[in-house]
């Protein structure tokens, strides 16, 4: 057991001292991690894809993640805000899985695109960011068509349920402490 944990302990300090350390996490000489953020502004998402008010649910979903969250606090403004939030959607692909015998789509699949950024306040740093994030869903059709209005309203239901889930997933990444 002692044979053991001493090249362990050696290995932990010989790579705490080459300058490795968690993506995400910052050094106590770079300004405050995520976590430690406690107030936060989100602006209004940019929708750089062709699906309509997409940005909207997204922003819905993300406020209501951070608002179950209790650990962070909303500001209405971001000279009240520890930080500022930008989150841009990049592209919104939705594409058929599998087809019913009259050729009209059965199962599609809805992936979303974006990029997600933690800006300081007033200093403008980089606290956290992603680029080129991707998250998709599934959903039926059950038998509707894609460009009727029962299609679109399952469609509208898919693509809220995945706001829902790129919320949760921005959300892990951004305040995980390790």
């Amino acid at each position: 057991m002692k044979r053991l944990s001493i090249p362990l302990i050696c290995l932990i300090f010989l790579l705490q001292g080459c300058g490795y350390s968690f993506y995400g996490r910052k050094s106590a000489s770079s300004g405050a991690a995520p976590n430690a953020v406690n107030t936060v502004f989100l602006e209004n998402i940019v929708n750089l894809s062709s699906e309509a008010h997409v940005e909207t649910w997204l922003r819905n979903a993300f406020l209501n993640r951070l608002i179950a969250s209790r650990n962070v606090h909303i500001a209405e403004n971001p000279q009240t805000a520890e930080a500022t939030i930008k989150i841009s959607i990049r592209s919104v692909i939705v594409s058929p899985l599998s087809l019913n015998i009259d050729n009209t789509a059965s199962q599609v699949k809805v992936t979303m695109l974006l990029s997600a950024e933690m800006i300081s306040n007033p200093d403008g740093f980089s606290l956290w960011q992603v680029r080129n994030f991707s998250k998709s869903g599934e959903y039926a059709t059950r038998g509707s068509s894609p460009g009727t209005s029962s299609g679109e309203a399952q469609k509208q239901e898919a693509l809220t349920s995945l706001c829902r889930d790129v919320s949760d997933h921005l959300y892990s990444l951004m305040f995980s402490g390790f």
